[in-house]
Protein backbone atom coordinates (compact mmCIF):
# COMPACT_ATOMS: atom_id res chain seq x y z
CA UNK A 1 0.00 0.00 0.00
CA UNK A 2 1.11 3.14 -0.69
CA UNK A 3 1.54 5.72 2.44
CA UNK A 4 0.39 9.15 2.23
CA UNK A 5 2.43 12.13 4.36
CA UNK A 6 0.44 14.85 3.57
CA UNK A 7 2.67 17.99 4.72
CA UNK A 8 0.13 20.47 4.06
CA UNK A 9 -4.03 20.47 4.95
CA UNK A 10 -5.48 21.95 1.88
CA UNK A 11 -3.10 19.27 -0.02
CA UNK A 12 -6.58 18.01 -1.23
CA UNK A 13 -7.75 20.47 -3.55
CA UNK A 14 -10.59 20.31 -5.23
CA UNK A 15 -11.28 19.57 -9.16
CA UNK A 16 -14.48 21.35 -9.57
CA UNK A 17 -15.64 18.15 -11.43
CA UNK A 18 -15.78 14.79 -10.09
CA UNK A 19 -15.16 15.03 -6.21
CA UNK A 20 -11.56 15.72 -5.22
CA UNK A 21 -8.11 14.30 -6.09
CA UNK A 22 -5.07 14.54 -4.22
CA UNK A 23 -2.73 17.47 -6.23
CA UNK A 24 -0.22 19.04 -4.46
CA UNK A 25 -0.58 22.72 -3.88
CA UNK A 26 2.21 24.78 -6.12
CA UNK A 27 3.31 26.28 -2.91
CA UNK A 28 5.26 22.97 -1.91
CA UNK A 29 6.63 22.42 -5.27
CA UNK A 30 8.03 26.00 -5.21
CA UNK A 31 9.39 24.77 -2.05
CA UNK A 32 11.18 22.02 -3.25
CA UNK A 33 13.33 24.11 -5.65
CA UNK A 34 15.47 24.76 -2.44
CA UNK A 35 15.77 20.56 -2.15
CA UNK A 36 19.15 19.31 -1.25
CA UNK A 37 18.92 16.82 -4.33
CA UNK A 38 19.40 18.46 -7.19
CA UNK A 39 17.29 16.09 -9.27
CA UNK A 40 14.61 17.01 -7.07
CA UNK A 41 15.15 20.55 -7.74
CA UNK A 42 15.07 20.14 -11.13
CA UNK A 43 11.93 18.27 -11.15
CA UNK A 44 9.79 21.27 -9.25
CA UNK A 45 11.47 23.59 -11.64
CA UNK A 46 9.88 21.81 -14.72
CA UNK A 47 6.84 22.10 -13.09
CA UNK A 48 6.89 25.77 -13.94
CA UNK A 49 9.00 25.84 -16.70
CA UNK A 50 7.39 23.52 -19.00
CA UNK A 51 3.56 25.25 -18.68
CA UNK A 52 5.70 28.71 -19.24
CA UNK A 53 3.88 29.45 -16.13
CA UNK A 54 3.51 33.63 -15.59
CA UNK A 55 4.49 33.38 -12.00
CA UNK A 56 7.26 35.77 -10.69
CA UNK A 57 8.10 34.09 -7.27
CA UNK A 58 9.64 31.05 -8.93
CA UNK A 59 12.99 32.37 -10.49
CA UNK A 60 13.77 33.97 -6.87
CA UNK A 61 14.13 30.40 -5.95
CA UNK A 62 15.91 29.56 -8.13
CA UNK A 63 18.32 32.23 -7.66
CA UNK A 64 18.38 31.27 -3.94
CA UNK A 65 18.84 27.24 -5.23
CA UNK A 66 22.33 28.71 -7.15
CA UNK A 67 23.41 30.67 -3.98
CA UNK A 68 23.11 28.00 -1.80
CA UNK A 69 24.17 24.76 -3.76
CA UNK A 70 26.84 26.34 -5.68
CA UNK A 71 27.47 27.64 -9.05
CA UNK A 72 29.48 24.13 -9.93
CA UNK A 73 25.56 22.78 -9.74
CA UNK A 74 23.63 25.44 -10.93
CA UNK A 75 24.03 24.81 -15.08
CA UNK A 76 20.84 22.44 -15.04
CA UNK A 77 18.52 24.33 -13.24
CA UNK A 78 19.82 27.58 -15.00
CA UNK A 79 18.70 25.79 -18.51
CA UNK A 80 15.43 25.26 -16.73
CA UNK A 81 14.89 28.52 -15.70
CA UNK A 82 14.86 30.20 -19.36
CA UNK A 83 11.09 29.94 -19.79
CA UNK A 84 10.48 31.49 -16.29
CA UNK A 85 9.29 34.98 -15.93
CA UNK A 86 11.59 37.40 -14.86
CA UNK A 87 11.88 40.76 -12.43
CA UNK A 88 13.67 43.60 -11.95
CA UNK A 89 15.42 42.06 -9.33
CA UNK A 90 16.20 39.13 -11.19
CA UNK A 91 17.70 40.73 -13.98
CA UNK A 92 19.56 42.33 -11.44
CA UNK A 93 21.03 39.47 -10.31
CA UNK A 94 21.88 37.90 -13.73
CA UNK A 95 23.73 41.23 -14.83
CA UNK A 96 25.70 40.98 -11.34
CA UNK A 97 26.58 37.35 -12.48
CA UNK A 98 28.22 38.32 -15.70
CA UNK A 99 30.12 41.11 -13.96
CA UNK A 100 32.48 38.66 -12.79
CA UNK A 101 35.39 37.11 -14.35
CA UNK A 102 34.90 33.78 -16.12
CA UNK A 103 38.07 31.55 -17.88
CA UNK A 104 36.40 30.74 -21.25
CA UNK A 105 38.88 27.80 -21.31
CA UNK A 106 37.31 25.99 -18.23
CA UNK A 107 34.42 24.66 -19.77
CA UNK A 108 32.01 24.28 -16.19
CA UNK A 109 32.79 28.16 -16.18
CA UNK A 110 31.97 28.78 -18.90
CA UNK A 111 28.84 26.84 -19.70
CA UNK A 112 27.70 28.76 -16.32
CA UNK A 113 28.42 32.36 -17.90
CA UNK A 114 26.30 31.08 -21.00
CA UNK A 115 23.61 29.55 -19.29
CA UNK A 116 22.97 33.01 -17.01
CA UNK A 117 23.07 34.66 -20.59
CA UNK A 118 20.73 32.83 -21.96
CA UNK A 119 18.39 32.88 -19.23
CA UNK A 120 18.89 37.02 -19.83
CA UNK A 121 18.56 36.70 -23.22
CA UNK A 122 15.08 35.38 -22.86
CA UNK A 123 13.63 37.71 -20.04
CA UNK A 124 10.99 39.79 -20.84
CA UNK A 125 11.70 42.80 -23.59
CA UNK A 126 10.21 45.37 -21.39
CA UNK A 127 12.69 44.28 -18.55
CA UNK A 128 15.76 44.25 -21.17
CA UNK A 129 15.12 47.38 -22.89
CA UNK A 130 16.28 50.34 -20.07
CA UNK A 131 19.04 47.86 -19.52
CA UNK A 132 20.22 47.14 -23.01
CA UNK A 133 23.46 49.80 -22.90
CA UNK A 134 24.18 48.32 -19.52
CA UNK A 135 24.04 44.89 -21.11
CA UNK A 136 25.92 45.84 -24.49
CA UNK A 137 28.92 47.03 -21.90
CA UNK A 138 29.24 43.63 -20.33
CA UNK A 139 32.28 42.20 -21.38
CA UNK A 140 31.15 38.33 -19.93
CA UNK A 141 27.91 38.45 -22.22
CA UNK A 142 29.12 36.12 -24.85
CA UNK A 143 29.50 36.80 -28.05
CA UNK A 144 27.69 34.41 -30.66
CA UNK A 145 24.41 36.08 -28.62
CA UNK A 146 24.88 39.58 -28.92
CA UNK A 147 23.52 40.07 -32.45
CA UNK A 148 20.32 38.24 -31.64
CA UNK A 149 19.98 39.65 -28.27
CA UNK A 150 20.35 43.35 -30.51
CA UNK A 151 17.71 42.01 -32.96
CA UNK A 152 15.40 40.75 -30.61
CA UNK A 153 15.15 44.44 -29.14
CA UNK A 154 14.67 45.46 -32.25
CA UNK A 155 12.24 43.85 -34.07
CA UNK A 156 10.09 44.34 -29.96
CA UNK A 157 9.52 47.73 -31.19
CA UNK A 158 7.73 47.17 -34.61
CA UNK A 159 4.42 47.68 -35.24
CA UNK A 160 2.10 44.90 -36.62
CA UNK A 161 2.19 45.61 -40.26
CA UNK A 162 6.18 45.37 -40.29
CA UNK A 163 5.57 42.61 -38.52
CA UNK A 164 3.42 40.71 -41.39
CA UNK A 165 5.85 42.10 -44.31
CA UNK A 166 9.05 40.51 -42.55
CA UNK A 167 7.32 37.40 -41.80
CA UNK A 168 6.25 37.24 -45.88
CA UNK A 169 9.58 38.56 -47.15
CA UNK A 170 11.43 35.63 -44.51
CA UNK A 171 9.23 33.03 -45.87
CA UNK A 172 9.89 33.97 -49.36
CA UNK A 173 13.66 33.96 -48.81
CA UNK A 174 13.59 30.59 -46.88
CA UNK A 175 10.75 28.50 -49.51
CA UNK A 176 13.37 29.73 -52.25
CA UNK A 177 16.09 28.51 -50.29
CA UNK A 178 14.33 25.02 -49.21
CA UNK A 179 15.58 25.37 -45.88
CA UNK A 180 16.01 27.40 -42.23
CA UNK A 181 19.36 28.63 -41.40
CA UNK A 182 19.27 29.37 -37.50
CA UNK A 183 19.66 32.79 -38.10
CA UNK A 184 15.97 32.82 -40.55
CA UNK A 185 14.55 30.39 -37.44
CA UNK A 186 15.84 33.29 -34.36
CA UNK A 187 14.29 36.41 -36.82
CA UNK A 188 11.65 34.24 -37.40
CA UNK A 189 10.78 33.81 -33.30
CA UNK A 190 11.62 37.77 -33.14
CA UNK A 191 9.08 38.54 -35.48
CA UNK A 192 6.41 36.48 -34.19
CA UNK A 193 7.33 37.76 -30.37
CA UNK A 194 6.65 41.42 -31.98
CA UNK A 195 3.82 40.42 -33.12
CA UNK A 196 1.75 38.82 -30.15
CA UNK A 197 2.33 42.01 -28.38
CA UNK A 198 -0.39 43.08 -30.27
CA UNK A 199 -2.93 40.23 -29.02
CA UNK A 200 -5.74 43.14 -27.73
CA UNK A 201 -6.21 44.60 -31.56
CA UNK A 202 -4.86 41.36 -33.45
CA UNK A 203 -6.42 38.58 -31.89
CA UNK A 204 -9.02 38.56 -34.80
CA UNK A 205 -6.41 38.75 -37.61
CA UNK A 206 -3.64 36.30 -36.59
CA UNK A 207 -6.74 33.78 -35.91
CA UNK A 208 -8.01 34.14 -39.52
CA UNK A 209 -3.93 34.10 -40.48
CA UNK A 210 -3.82 30.84 -38.78
CA UNK A 211 -6.96 29.22 -40.75
CA UNK A 212 -5.88 30.37 -44.16
CA UNK A 213 -2.25 28.81 -43.79
CA UNK A 214 -4.60 25.66 -43.08
CA UNK A 215 -6.27 25.56 -46.45
CA UNK A 216 -5.42 23.63 -49.08
CA UNK A 217 -4.30 25.97 -52.00
CA UNK A 218 -3.48 28.65 -49.80
CA UNK A 219 -0.21 30.81 -51.22
CA UNK A 220 2.99 29.08 -50.84
CA UNK A 221 4.53 31.74 -49.02
CA UNK A 222 1.68 31.49 -46.60
CA UNK A 223 1.87 27.85 -46.42
CA UNK A 224 5.43 27.99 -45.38
CA UNK A 225 4.67 30.31 -42.78
CA UNK A 226 2.42 27.66 -40.61
CA UNK A 227 4.82 27.00 -37.99
CA UNK A 228 5.40 30.62 -37.52
CA UNK A 229 1.21 31.62 -37.45
CA UNK A 230 0.91 28.24 -35.03
CA UNK A 231 3.47 29.92 -32.73
CA UNK A 232 1.96 33.16 -33.09
CA UNK A 233 -1.69 31.67 -32.25
CA UNK A 234 0.03 30.08 -28.77
CA UNK A 235 2.11 33.19 -27.91
CA UNK A 236 -1.20 35.48 -27.54
CA UNK A 237 -2.82 32.26 -26.12
CA UNK A 238 -5.70 32.58 -28.53
CA UNK A 239 -8.38 30.09 -27.23
CA UNK A 240 -10.43 30.21 -30.45
CA UNK A 241 -7.24 28.60 -31.78
CA UNK A 242 -7.25 25.24 -29.48
CA UNK A 243 -9.19 23.08 -32.32
CA UNK A 244 -6.86 23.83 -35.36
CA UNK A 245 -3.60 23.33 -32.57
CA UNK A 246 -5.48 20.11 -31.36
CA UNK A 247 -6.17 18.58 -35.19
CA UNK A 248 -2.46 19.63 -35.75
CA UNK A 249 -0.65 17.76 -33.79
CA UNK A 250 -0.11 14.97 -35.76
CA UNK A 251 0.97 17.20 -38.84
CA UNK A 252 2.40 15.69 -41.93
CA UNK A 253 5.07 18.88 -41.05
CA UNK A 254 6.85 17.97 -37.76
CA UNK A 255 7.42 21.55 -37.00
CA UNK A 256 3.69 22.56 -37.73
CA UNK A 257 3.17 19.32 -35.24
CA UNK A 258 5.60 20.74 -32.23
CA UNK A 259 4.14 24.37 -32.75
CA UNK A 260 0.73 22.72 -31.63
CA UNK A 261 2.37 21.46 -29.11
CA UNK A 262 4.07 24.56 -27.38
CA UNK A 263 1.09 26.57 -28.46
CA UNK A 264 -1.29 24.40 -26.35
CA UNK A 265 0.39 24.69 -23.71
CA UNK A 266 0.79 28.35 -23.48
CA UNK A 267 -2.83 29.09 -23.89
CA UNK A 268 -2.77 26.03 -21.23
CA UNK A 269 -6.69 26.02 -20.14
CA UNK A 270 -9.18 23.58 -19.58
CA UNK A 271 -10.46 24.33 -23.01
CA UNK A 272 -7.27 22.51 -24.30
CA UNK A 273 -8.11 19.62 -22.09
CA UNK A 274 -11.84 18.83 -22.82
CA UNK A 275 -10.80 19.22 -26.63
CA UNK A 276 -7.67 17.04 -26.01
CA UNK A 277 -10.58 14.65 -24.40
CA UNK A 278 -13.04 14.94 -27.00
CA UNK A 279 -10.39 13.68 -29.57
CA UNK A 280 -9.11 10.79 -27.45
CA UNK A 281 -11.86 7.93 -27.89
CA UNK A 282 -10.96 7.87 -31.61
CA UNK A 283 -7.40 8.91 -31.71
CA UNK A 284 -4.85 6.89 -33.14
CA UNK A 285 -1.32 5.98 -30.58
CA UNK A 286 0.59 9.19 -33.12
CA UNK A 287 -2.21 11.36 -31.34
CA UNK A 288 -2.43 10.05 -28.06
CA UNK A 289 1.19 10.52 -27.71
CA UNK A 290 0.90 13.82 -28.82
CA UNK A 291 -1.92 14.60 -26.54
CA UNK A 292 0.04 13.28 -23.53
CA UNK A 293 2.77 15.77 -23.85
CA UNK A 294 0.07 18.38 -23.78
CA UNK A 295 -1.39 17.03 -20.82
CA UNK A 296 1.90 16.81 -18.97
CA UNK A 297 2.60 20.48 -19.19
CA UNK A 298 -0.84 21.88 -18.51
CA UNK A 299 -1.86 21.70 -14.76
CA UNK A 300 -5.81 21.86 -13.56
CA UNK A 301 -7.81 19.55 -11.16
CA UNK A 302 -9.26 18.69 -14.82
CA UNK A 303 -5.90 18.07 -16.87
CA UNK A 304 -4.88 16.11 -13.34
CA UNK A 305 -8.07 13.73 -13.75
CA UNK A 306 -8.29 13.62 -17.24
CA UNK A 307 -4.51 12.51 -17.84
CA UNK A 308 -5.32 9.87 -14.84
CA UNK A 309 -8.21 8.38 -16.40
CA UNK A 310 -6.65 7.72 -19.85
CA UNK A 311 -3.57 5.99 -18.01
CA UNK A 312 -5.71 3.68 -16.06
CA UNK A 313 -8.07 3.03 -19.47
CA UNK A 314 -4.59 2.99 -21.60
CA UNK A 315 -3.65 -0.45 -23.04
CA UNK A 316 -1.33 0.59 -25.26
CA UNK A 317 1.82 -0.06 -23.59
CA UNK A 318 4.28 3.35 -25.42
CA UNK A 319 1.22 5.65 -25.03
CA UNK A 320 0.98 4.52 -21.13
CA UNK A 321 4.18 5.05 -20.22
CA UNK A 322 3.74 8.84 -21.76
CA UNK A 323 0.74 9.01 -19.86
CA UNK A 324 2.36 7.93 -16.89
CA UNK A 325 4.97 11.13 -17.24
CA UNK A 326 1.61 12.97 -17.84
CA UNK A 327 0.35 11.78 -14.18
CA UNK A 328 3.42 12.45 -12.32
CA UNK A 329 4.04 15.78 -13.85
CA UNK A 330 0.82 16.94 -11.95
CA UNK A 331 1.79 15.89 -8.76
CA UNK A 332 -0.96 13.70 -7.92
CA UNK A 333 -1.16 11.31 -4.69
CA UNK A 334 -3.78 9.32 -6.43
CA UNK A 335 -2.02 8.80 -9.59
CA UNK A 336 1.43 7.41 -7.16
CA UNK A 337 -0.23 3.59 -6.61
CA UNK A 338 -1.22 3.33 -10.68
CA UNK A 339 2.20 4.29 -12.09
CA UNK A 340 4.24 1.93 -9.10
CA UNK A 341 2.27 -0.28 -10.40
CA UNK A 342 3.05 -0.37 -13.83
CA UNK A 343 6.88 0.14 -13.03
CA UNK A 344 6.23 -3.22 -10.41
CA UNK A 345 4.73 -4.99 -14.04
CA UNK A 346 7.86 -4.41 -16.57
CA UNK A 347 9.50 -6.48 -14.15
CA UNK A 348 12.97 -7.61 -13.39
CA UNK A 349 14.32 -6.44 -16.59
CA UNK A 350 13.28 -2.69 -16.87
CA UNK A 351 13.87 -1.13 -20.69
CA UNK A 352 15.46 2.88 -20.92
CA UNK A 353 12.00 4.26 -20.93
CA UNK A 354 10.51 2.24 -18.05
CA UNK A 355 13.16 2.98 -15.82
CA UNK A 356 13.13 6.92 -16.64
CA UNK A 357 9.76 6.45 -15.23
CA UNK A 358 10.75 4.75 -12.07
CA UNK A 359 13.19 7.86 -11.82
CA UNK A 360 10.49 10.34 -12.02
CA UNK A 361 8.11 8.54 -9.90
CA UNK A 362 10.74 8.72 -7.00
CA UNK A 363 11.59 12.34 -7.43
CA UNK A 364 7.75 13.01 -7.58
CA UNK A 365 7.11 11.11 -4.89
CA UNK A 366 10.09 13.16 -3.25
CA UNK A 367 8.41 16.34 -3.99
CA UNK A 368 4.94 15.37 -2.36
CA UNK A 369 6.53 13.64 0.74
CA UNK A 370 4.89 10.29 -0.75
CA UNK A 371 6.73 7.03 0.61
CA UNK A 372 5.68 3.49 -0.57
CA UNK A 373 7.44 -0.19 -0.10
CA UNK A 374 9.94 0.39 -2.70
CA UNK A 375 10.82 4.04 -2.39
CA UNK A 376 14.07 3.61 -0.26
CA UNK A 377 15.63 1.31 -2.47
CA UNK A 378 14.80 3.30 -5.63
CA UNK A 379 15.63 6.99 -4.47
CA UNK A 380 19.34 5.16 -3.09
CA UNK A 381 19.83 3.09 -6.68
CA UNK A 382 18.71 7.08 -8.38
CA UNK A 383 21.08 8.88 -6.43
CA UNK A 384 23.75 6.04 -6.70
CA UNK A 385 24.10 6.25 -10.47
CA UNK A 386 23.18 10.06 -10.80
CA UNK A 387 19.48 9.70 -11.67
CA UNK A 388 20.60 7.69 -14.87
CA UNK A 389 23.29 10.10 -16.02
CA UNK A 390 26.28 8.74 -14.43
CA UNK A 391 29.38 10.58 -14.65
CA UNK A 392 27.94 12.50 -17.98
CA UNK A 393 29.20 16.19 -18.21
CA UNK A 394 27.92 18.47 -20.32
CA UNK A 395 29.34 19.29 -23.36
CA UNK A 396 30.34 23.29 -24.22
CA UNK A 397 27.30 24.80 -24.68
CA UNK A 398 29.35 27.69 -27.31
CA UNK A 399 29.34 24.84 -29.45
CA UNK A 400 25.87 25.33 -30.10
CA UNK A 401 25.62 28.66 -31.65
CA UNK A 402 27.31 28.93 -34.57
CA UNK A 403 25.49 31.94 -36.61
CA UNK A 404 24.27 29.78 -39.86
CA UNK A 405 24.01 26.16 -38.76
CA UNK A 406 20.98 24.69 -41.18
CA UNK A 407 18.54 22.66 -40.23
CA UNK A 408 16.42 19.97 -41.69
CA UNK A 409 14.84 21.00 -45.40
CA UNK A 410 11.10 21.38 -45.28
CA UNK A 411 9.02 20.41 -47.91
Amino acid sequence: MVRYLARDPQWRIATGHKGEIMRLPESIIQASILHPEEEIRLAAVAFFSGSHSSSETVMPRVVRAVERYGRNKAFRILRSAERLRQTEATVDWLLGELRRAYAADERDEDNYRYAIALVLFRAEPELLQPRRGEIAALPMFPAPLRAAFDERLEWFRRDWEQGCAALEALAGQSLRKGRLTASDARRADCIVESLARHAATKAATALDLLRRSQQAGCAAWLRWCRPWIMSLAGAMRLDAAVPLAVTSLCDDDLNVADESTTALVKIGNDAVVRAIAACWPSADAGFRAAASDVLEHIHSGLCGETALKFFTAEEDRETKLCLAHAVLSQFLSDGVEPVRQLVLAEGAEVPPNGLDIRRRLVASCAVMGVSFPEFAAWYAEAVADNWGLGNYRPHRVADDLPPHRPEPKRS
